[in-house]
């Protein structure tokens, strides 16, 4: 019998002895949790479009999981290949595609609230830094971000692909001490 069978059969077992009956809608619930990880994780790897990329999110749903930043936060968005604009309305404005855009909000009262943004980047070799004008441009839109208000992690590709739960970990990391200890009020 699988782990999962097992503890499925336990809690049967424990269910039934603690009150009395059966549970006739226990596989039914059981399969909607299960139904909603699946869901969940198809979600994380779903707008991405590269294997790092992939690797990263998934992980990086697994490290929220994980982290403080569920009791440090209220809410948590993770947007694989998201549009932000930089300076909205004026001669510089530009719209850059970032891999991963992780938005945290922390609610002060009804009508405040505090918001974190990081940009997730995963810097394939085939896409990043192949020329000079190529590494200049991305440490423009770096800085672009960064005035943006838009903290950026960077991962190579190699990083990625030895120890993407490590990566995730280290974003997380990062985001955690950015609530916790830069931006206070």
């Amino acid at each position: 019998m699988n782990p999962i069978s097992k503890t499925f059969e336990r809690f049967k077992a424990d269910f039934e002895k603690v009150i009395g009956e059966s549970e006739s809608k226990l596989a039914d619930r059981i399969s909607v949790h299960l139904e909603n990880f699946f869901i969940e994780v198809a979600q994380a790897i779903e707008n991405c479009e590269s294997p790092i990329e992939k690797l990263i999110s998934l992980e990086l749903n697994q490290a929220i999981k994980q982290s403080r930043l569920e009791r440090m936060v209220d809410v948590i968005e993770v947007n694989p290949q998201a549009e932000v604009e930089v300076y909205e309305g004026r001669p510089k404005e530009r719209i850059y595609r970032v891999d991963l855009l992780v938005r945290l909000t922390k609610f002060i009262s009804a009508v405040d609230s505090i918001e974190y943004a990081f940009a997730i980047e995963c810097d394939g070799h085939d896409y990043h830094e192949r020329t000079k004008e190529q590494a200049a441009r991305d440490r423009q839109r770096e800085r672009d971000l960064m005035n943006h208000g838009i903290t950026v992690i960077r991962f190579t590709g190699s990083e990625i692909y030895d120890d993407p739960f490590g990566c995730a970990r280290e974003a997380i990391q990062i985001m955690e001490h950015y609530v916790q200890n830069i931006f206070r009020f």
